[in-house]
């Protein structure tokens, strides 16, 4: 019913996020994750995942007291975790594609997003960031990314990780809407952190980590890559969207590398020039080696 998505699926999970029972639903599901079969963690998971993410922030919404307060955030601080194991030691054929599933919904929250960070996740959601493991837990993942890039911590453990050149092989590679949508989006917003993170440091201009991995995204291919998907004439509006916002950075960041080219070679003609004026002028030191040889004779 979950699954499918269906009106009483959705009342209930609305019923069972808001109720006072929430939290004993939530324990429910968590014990039923240590279920030695898998089809019951399964749906567990399933379950649990979007009964989670439907109340957000449940403590706020429904005037909670501390200890339910608590519960639930060790309720998500445990069934994230688990999430993780799963990502780094599946326990079965599906569970990577499960746990994937999960973190697309959860890490719509703030605190999920941080129990993640902490749970070192990041790494094994990476290596889950290729069309290998099929069309549809591509996008999930491409999703968690995007979701995790509106944090500042996690954006800059993305980018020591190369995401970004990653993202950029899957826009390359990409033959649905929703994956590159989502995988443009995910560079978009990765940038627009790191030059708002830049603005609030004292990195100077040219030095900051928007430039570096911008040059990383141009050196990666990203342009010809957007070249190629515009020949498919997407209709998306998002994506579009995207696409136009990294192209004019891209086109911004070829300009700023010509610049400092110019420079550059401004200061090559400077110490070409003071060079031939050093060598042309008389050496010095010939009226000090004749002075020396006239006394010593």
């Amino acid at each position: 019913m979950v699954g499918e998505g269906g009106a009483r699926g959705v009342a209930l999970l609305g019923a069972a996020a808001e109720g006072e029972g929430s939290s004993d639903a939530s324990a429910i599901l968590l014990r039923m994750l240590q279920r030695p079969d898998w089809f019951t963690k399964e749906k567990a998971a399933v379950v649990l995942s979007n009964l989670l993410s439907r109340s957000q922030d449940p403590v706020a919404a429904t005037g909670a007291s501390t200890s339910a307060s608590a519960s639930a955030s060790a309720g998500l601080k445990s069934f994230v975790e688990w999430l993780c194991t799963e990502l780094r030691t599946p326990s079965a054929e599906r569970s990577e594609r499960t746990a994937v599933t999960c973190l697309s919904l959860l890490l719509k929250s703030g605190q999920a997003r941080q129990i993640f960070l902490r749970a070192s996740g990041v790494g094994s959601l990476c290596a889950r960031l290729t069309p290998l493991h099929g069309t549809q837990t591509l996008y999930e993942c491409c999703l968690c990314l995007w979701l995790l890039s509106f944090s500042e911590e996690a954006t800059e453990e993305l980018c020591q990780l190369n995401v970004p050149k990653k993202l950029v092989e899957v826009v390359g590679k990409a033959n649905k809407e929703k994956v590159l949508r989502v995988a443009l989006m995910c560079l978009e917003n990765t940038l627009k952190g790191l030059k708002a993170a830049d603005g609030n440091s004292s990195a100077g201009e040219s030095g900051g980590r928007y430039d570096k991995v911008l040059a990383k995204l141009l050196e990666c291919g990203l342009g010809k890559s957007l070249e190629v998907q515009r020949l498919q004439a997407h209709t998306d509006e998002e994506l579009l969207m995207a696409m136009e916002s990294l192209e004019e950075q891209l086109i911004q960041g070829v300009k700023k590398e010509i610049s400092s080219f110019d420079k550059y070679a401004d200061e090559g003609k400077k110490l070409r020039t003071q060079a031939r004026a050093h060598f042309r002028s008389p050496p010095k030191t010939t009226l000090w080696i004749a002075d020396v040889v006239t006394s010593s004779s």
